[in-house]
């Protein structure tokens, strides 16, 4: 053991020798490493931007999975009747159960018959929380309130009965209301009538850009959850529609599958339900792998011909150094030792680029504010500690791997061949 740490700090004296000696060839071996690294740090720190992005979105996007109610057949009627059907607190049980459900958004839909002054309409009663509003709102497009307020929190709290429009639809009530004096401007302040209780229309909302026409949302009409339970469904009621939020969504499939076993449980071996799986799941999954592939690959191929170049450095350097090892081997020295000293020398060479790059690559996250406006938010550079460890291994394995051969070689060499050489 003695000896191969010996042999180790004679490999670091002689990588030290050769750079002070050979400054520019030196110079120009590490500088391959450290252009090999400085573009692997920046690939790394862009798609770590990348995904932290995508993984934000893809909740939004990919993560959530729509569960509704199955419709009763005759060959299913015996099965289902073992299970109350799909409920409310079904959603709630998941959050606070599995492992594969990281939100449920609370919300109750139902297609009602609402009164108001201006003569009945049937638009999508949709009781929400403020996640749930929010998810809606920002679905599709962003969404924002037109006219008076948005539901908040005491709303929501409270359960009280107040509810918001769309402008689309608060247009064609105002439209057949315009005669009367307290409609003149607009119709916030107006109370439909849902079942028994009526509800005060507080604000409008649309698209900040384009026609709210143009969205699934353009009929709805949002009201609190608390309040959809307390005045028309009950506490527990079927909830239309149930929203819940995937823990991973890149492992989506895996967390359906875990969801509808769960629920098959909970509704006593009944599967009376069924769920939407995301759309284009698989195809953005292999779009994102192509794209690290891709980058990965410019790497890689950078960081090679930074290795090649050390590999060349260290040859030259060999075929200086004949009469040297022949001398050391005369002396007692090991091929193990030989082989050690010049791994180490290019070690040295290898780790000196490596650092210099990897400092240099951290240049993106000075500029990270300016990328991330440049992409429209899409990237903004980061680096974990666990890439830094990924970039620290990849340069010692190229230091290891672009040695091996030269290392070889001088380990393989005949002492009495390498005293005559001349």
């Amino acid at each position: 053991m003695r000896k191969i740490l010996r042999a180790v700090y004679t490999g670091l004296q002689a990588g030290v020798v050769e750079i002070k000696s050979h400054p520019l060839r030196s110079g120009l071996s590490a500088l391959g490493i450290l252009v090999g690294v400085l573009v692997m740090t920046i690939m790394l720190s862009l798609m770590e931007g990348l995904n932290n992005y995508l993984n934000t979105k893809m909740s939004d996007w990919m993560g959530t999975i729509f569960v509704r109610p199955t419709e009763v057949t005759p060959e299913k009627r015996t099965e289902f009747s073992r299970s109350p059907g799909l409920r409310f607190s079904d959603g709630e049980w998941l959050e606070k159960n599995s492992h594969s459900v990281k939100r449920f958004y609370p919300s109750i839909s139902r297609r009602l018959t609402v009164n108001t002054p201006a003569g009945p309409i049937e638009p999508l009663i949709r009781g929400v929380d403020s996640a749930a509003l929010s998810r809606d709102f920002e679905s599709d497009r962003q969404v924002v309130i037109k006219e008076g307020r948005n539901l908040n929190e005491e709303d929501f709290r409270l359960g009280l009965p107040v509810c918001i429009v769309s402008e689309a639809r608060a247009a064609k009530l105002h439209a057949k209301l315009k005669s009367d004096p307290r409609y003149i401007k607009s119709i916030i302040g107006l109370q439909f009538k849902i079942g028994t209780q009526l509800f005060t229309v507080v604000g409008t909302y649309g698209f900040e850009k384009g026609n709210i026409e143009q969205s699934w949302i353009r009929r709805n009409v949002y009201i609190p959850v608390k309040s959809m339970q307390r005045f028309i469904t009950g506490e527990d009621p079927n909830p239309g529609m149930m929203l819940l939020q995937a823990a991973e969504p890149k492992k989506m499939l895996l967390e359906i599958h875990n969801i509808r076993a769960a629920l098959v449980a909970r509704h006593r071996g009944a599967e009376d339900f069924e769920y939407q799986q995301p759309e284009y799941f698989k195809e953005f999954l292999d779009m994102l792998g192509n794209v690290t592939t891709i980058m990965g690959f410019i790497a890689i191929v950078s960081l090679l011909s930074g290795g090649l170049g050390i590999m060349n450095v260290m040859l030259s350097s060999l075929s200086e150094r004949v009469r040297e090892i022949g001398v050391r081997k005369a002396l007692g020295a090991s091929p193990l030792q030989i082989f050690i000293q010049v791994i180490t020398e290019t070690l040295t060479l290898s780790v000196l680029g490596g650092i210099i790059g990897a400092m240099l690559g951290t240049i993106p996250l000075i500029f990270a504010d300016a990328i991330e406006l440049a992409t429209d938010g899409v990237i903004r550079p980061a680096l974990s500690p666990t890439l830094f460890l990924s970039v620290t291994i990849t340069v010692v394995l190229a230091g290891v791997l672009f040695g091996l051969y030269p290392a070889i070689k001088a380990s393989r060499m005949d002492p009495i061949d390498a005293l005559r050489y001349e």
